[in-house]
């Protein structure tokens, strides 16, 4: 599909009551990914538990040798797959969650508002109306 044309410049009315409708129905999808990605975080957490961490020890504590003061030759390390997947879970939260808290406010205005007739563009329109797929990617 190309993008272009006038139809991007195209003035829509749209009566504030029913972006708010739209505003409210983007903040569930929003909070509903929010929870989805805590959820996923949970999980990647309890991996991390019971498999995720890693331990490499120098030879020299093989060593009968070894003393205290040689026991920064042991790392402790989460795998760093894991600790990949945990900053996505901490970086989509925050992502669905400001965008709800956005659109949470854009309701509360448009809801106090309800009689005034707005003039939108596409953007505009998408912004409040747009379909968003339930993704892992998301």
């Amino acid at each position: 599909m190309q993008l272009g044309g006038r139809r991007f410049e195209w003035d829509f009315q749209c009566a504030a009551s029913k972006l708010a409708e739209g505003a409210r129905a983007q903040r569930t999808y929003r909070l509903a990914r929010v929870e989805w990605w805590k959820q996923a975080r949970d999980r990647i957490i309890e991996e991390i538990k019971h498999s995720g961490v890693e331990i490499q020890e120098s030879l020299a504590v093989q060593n009968d040798s070894f003393t205290p003061r040689n026991r920064h030759m042991t790392q402790v390390t989460v795998r760093s797959d894991l600790q990949a997947k945990l900053s996505e879970c901490h970086s989509k939260i925050n992502l669905h969650q400001e965008a709800a808290d956005e659109y949470d406010a854009w309701a509360l205005v448009l809801d106090d508002n309800p009689n005034i007739v707005l003039s939108l563009k596409y953007g505009d329109w998408a912004y409040f109306f747009g379909k968003h797929g339930v993704t892992a990617e998301d």
